[in-house]
C-alpha cells in the first residue's frame, strides 16, 4: 500500500473509535527499532541558530522517512508523524526570556519568576526566538511532508505545567504560600497557552484534518501535557490544575492529554475534564503498571478511552479485562515479527478490526 492509502485506513479506524463509547474497542501501535536510523543526541546542534533547527529537522524527516519505509505494510495504528522533541525545557521558552541547556534527550531551562514581582503580562511573545522556532517548524515540516505524515511540533504544557516551568519546584509550595499568586499565573497561562496553539496550528499544513499526538490521532484539539498533577494532590488539581486545564481544553476543541503512573490519584481528575478525547499514562519505573492494575484504572477513567504502555506478553495476559474498556495499546515489540503477532492477536480481540 502507498503511504496515503496507509493514513486513509488508520484514520478511519480512529474516526470509528473516536465515534463509538463501546468497550472493546481497542487500537494498538507495535514500536520496534528501524535499524537504519540515524542517532540523535542534541548537544550536537547548536540550536541558538535557525539553521541548526533546519538542519535537525531534516534528520527527523530522514529518520520519518526511513521508519515508514520500514513498516510499510504493518497494519497497525501507528499515524506516520514527528512530534517535535527538544525536551520539556524547550516549551517554556516561548512564555518567558531565559538560558536553556541541553543535554542528548531532553533540555532544562532556568526558572526566572522567582519573585512575584516580577510577574508580567501577557507570558506569551509571538516574537520569541523559540516562539518562532516552534511555529516555522510546523510550516517547514508539514510542507516537506507533502501529505506523507503529519507534524506536532509543539506538546504543550497546562497552565500547571507552565507555573512549575517558570517557578520550578516553588510551584508545590505555592499552593500553601501563594496561592492567591499562583492563581494569578495561571490566569495569564491560559491565553499564553492558546494563542501559542493557534498560531503553531494555523502554520501547519495537514490534509487529514485533526490532530497529531504522540504517533496517534485525534479528531480536534490539543495535545497537552499534565506533569505537574502527578506531583499534587487530587484537592489541590481540583483548585489549581482543572480548572484551567478545562479553559484550554474547551478553547482548542478537544485534548489528548498526557501524565504518568506516578498519579494513580489523577486518573480520574484527568479523565473527568471535559471534551479529552484520550488519556494518556506513561509508565514509570516504580509505580504499577496501568495495564497490570485494569480494574482500578477503568473503576477511574469510565467510558473515557486511555493509551497505555505494554509489551506483548501484558497485551495476551491482560486482553480480557483490556476488552472492559477502551484503549489504544502502545505496545514495545523487539522486532517486526512480534510486532505482526501482536497486532494481529488485538484484531481478533478487538471490535475495531
Amino acid at each position: 500500500m502507498k503511504p496515503v492509502d496507509e493514513m486513509s485506513i488508520k484514520l478511519d479506524r480512529y474516526k470509528r473509535f473516536y465515534n463509538s463509547k463501546e468497550k472493546g474497542n481497542i487500537l494498538i501501535v507495535a514500536n520496534y527499532k528501524t535499524d537504519d536510523t540515524i542517532d540523535i543526541d542534541l548537544r550536537d546542534f547548536d540550536f541558538s541558530s535557525k539553521d541548526e533547527h533546519k538542519r535537525y529537522w531534516d534528520v527527523l524527516i530522514e529518520n520519518t522517512e526511513r521508519i515508514m519505509e520500514d513498516r510499510r505494510g504493518l497494519d497497525d495504528d501507528l499515524i506516520y508523524g514527528i512530534t517535535l522533541h527538544y525536551g520539556f525545557g524547550a516549551f517554556g521558552m516561548v512564555f518567558c526570556d531565559t538560558d536553556i541547556s541541553f543535554t542528548d534527550n531532553t533540555s532544562y531551562m532556568h526558572p526566572v519568576l522567582d519573585d512575584w514581582g516580577k510577574l508580567r503580562s501577557p507570558l506569551y511573545n509571538k516574537d520569541r526566538f523559540w516562539s518562532e522556532i516552534f511555529i516555522e517548524a510546523g510550516r517547514y515540516i508539514s510542507e516537506m511532508a507533502a501529505g506523507r505524515f503529519m507534524v506536532k511540533p509543539f506538546p504543550s504544557p497546562s497552565p500547571l505545567d507552565v507555573a512549575n516551568l517558570l517557578r520550578g519546584n516553588e510551584l508545590f509550595t505555592d499552593y500553601y504560600e501563594h496561592p492567591y499568586e499562583l492563581k494569578k499565573l495561571l490566569e495569564l497561562a491560559v491565553p499564553a497557552i492558546l494563542e501559542n496553539y493557534f498560531n503553531i496550528h494555523e502554520a501547519i499544513n495537514n490534509p487529514w484534518g485533526g490532530t497529531f499526538t504522540f504517533g496517534k490521532w485525534i479528531p480536534s484539539g490539543i495535545l497537552i501535557l499534565e506533569d505537574a498533577a502527578d506531583m499534587s494532590s487530587p484537592t489541590q488539581y481540583q483548585e489549581f490544575g482543572a480548572p484551567y486545564t478545562s479553559r484550554v481544553i474547551n478553547a482548542a476543541g478537544g485534548a489528548y492529554i498526557h501524565h504518568h503512573s506516578l498519579a494513580p490519584h489523577q486518573y480520574k481528575n484527568i479523565a473527568g475534564l471535559n471534551g479529552v478525547w484520550i488519556e494518556q499514562i506513561s509508565s514509570d519505573p516504580r509505580p504499577k503498571r496501568p495495564v497490570t492494575d485494569l480494574g482500578y484504572l477503568l473503576s477511574q477513567v469510565g467510558d473515557i478511552a486511555v493509551d497505555i504502555e505494554c509489551v506483548p506478553e501484558e497485551v495476551y495476559m491482560y486482553i480480557d479485562e483490556l476488552r472492559k474498556g477502551r484503549f489504544i495499546l502502545t505496545v514495545s515489540c523487539s522486532n517486526r515479527d512480534e510486532a505482526e503477532e501482536v497486532i494481529s492477536f488485538v484484531r481478533d480481540h478487538s471490535k475495531i478490526k
